[in-house]
């Protein structure tokens, strides 16, 4: 337990690891402002992963994003999004009983065809884009997580096959219901300005 403030993230590239807190008193957070992620899952030195990462577990912690201002990517590899979790080419990866808020991009990223992926029972809010996003994706298992207060969607997909995809409440920036959109990430501005525009959601 404890509270613990990131001047980097956290990149796991060892096979078979787990990283668990003790829940709520479990704090890993990044200074406000900060233009990273706060976990990256896999290879993050090529913009192609250079192999793929299995059997990885995140669960039980609290994870505090950067906030919405700043940049979507990381300024020193740019084509790393600064979402909270970031999942590249992962096997066999869980993410359980976490609560990450205050996300700069979405707050849980999945991409590089990661497959048999498990994210469930999660509290996922205040994202400036997607609660949970999903880019290239192959079987994935999204269960019994709340997402909430998330700007652009709850969750997000450009690319799916055999998956199952459940939530316990799914509700948008403003409360109501969000949305489940199958998507490529040009359309993302798109179906944000199409969601700020109906009615309830000012």
């Amino acid at each position: 337990s404890g509270e613990y403030l990131l001047d980097n993230f956290i990149n796991i590239t060892r096979d078979g690891f787990t990283l668990r807190g003790q829940g709520a008193d479990t704090v890993i957070r990044l200074p406000d402002g900060a233009e990273t992620p706060a976990i990256v899952v896999g290879d993050y030195r090529k913009e192609t992963p250079g192999r793929r990462i299995h059997d990885v577990t995140l669960e039980k912690m609290r994870l505090i994003g950067s906030g919405p201002d700043g940049s979507e990517l990381h300024a020193e590899y740019p084509y790393l999004r600064n979402s909270v979790v970031v999942v590249r080419a992962g096997e066999r990866v869980t993410v359980r009983e976490l609560q990450v808020s205050d996300c700069r991009s979405a707050c849980i990223l999945t991409e590089y065809h990661s497959s048999q992926i498990t994210i469930v029972d999660n509290v996922v809010s205040h994202a400036a884009w997607d609660g949970i996003s999903l880019n290239r994706g192959g079987r994935t298992v999204i269960r019994g997580n709340l997402l909430q207060d998330n700007v652009a969607a709850g969750i997000t997909t450009e690319f799916l096959r055999g998956s199952v995809v459940g939530v316990r409440c799914l509700r948008s920036y403003t409360g109501v219901l969000s949305f489940f959109a199958g998507m490529v990430l040009l359309f993302r501005l798109f179906l944000a300005s199409i969601w700020a525009a109906l009615p309830g959601t000012k």
